[in-house]
């Protein structure tokens, strides 16, 4: 067996909008078993 193995983190997403508050996200790749971490990750973005 596996043991949980991280990827690395993906490049922050574009905003999901192009005015006001939206969200970005970035991945990762999650292997083998007992995996707690989430393979995404999701933070605000605010554009002017």
């Amino acid at each position: 067996h596996v043991q949980c193995e991280l990827g690395e983190w993906s490049s922050w997403s574009p905003c999901s909008v192009t005015c006001g508050c939206g969200t970005t996200t970035r991945n990762r790749e999650v292997k083998g078993e007992n995996c707690t971490e989430l393979p995404t990750e999701s933070k605000k973005c605010n554009l002017a």
